[in-house]
């Protein structure tokens, strides 16, 4: 089943918002520093975010390539913030006596966010290399809200 399909359910689509306000938001700051992030990159930090929640450990670049390349130390850093991003969503679960619990997002679930995210970013991605069809998306659709 396609993880896009999850985003037709409110509570799920409220766990997506997050993630993608913080990217837009990165990417705002990346283009301040004058850094150009294209789509390709949204998908790797996406694979990488996910890796750390499987429990792999990320490939440890080199204090040297980072100071040499602000790109490589700004996507880094961006890879951080996203994996940063699970702790500040919640699932919400009715009770039997009507209240609401609120619970820390499940493994699976972040899993299933983040699948669901890269997907978008496919679906919106255009053919040329560089392409920033799902930067550009979010930050349209973020617009105001960021």
């Amino acid at each position: 089943m396609s993880k896009h399909n999850l985003m037709r359910d409110p509570a799920f689509a409220q766990m997506l918002y997050p993630v993608e306000k913080r990217l837009a938001k990165l990417d705002r700051e990346a283009a301040a520093q004058g850094i150009r992030l294209t789509d390709s990159n949204a998908r790797s930090i996406y694979v990488r975010v996910t890796n750390i929640a499987k429990g792999k450990t990320p490939a440890a670049k080199s204090a040297a390539s980072a100071s040499t390349n602000p790109k490589d130390a700004f996507l880094e850093r961006a890879v951080s913030e996203l994996a940063k991003v699970r702790e500040t969503i919640v699932e919400e679960h009715d009770l039997a006596d009507g209240n609401v619990e609120h619970r820390p997002l499940r493994a699976n679930v972040w899993l299933d966010v983040l699948e669901c995210l890269k997907e978008s970013c496919e679906i919106r991605t255009g053919p040329e290399p560089g392409s920033r069809g799902y930067l550009d998306f979010l930050d349209g659709f973020l617009e105001g809200k960021l």
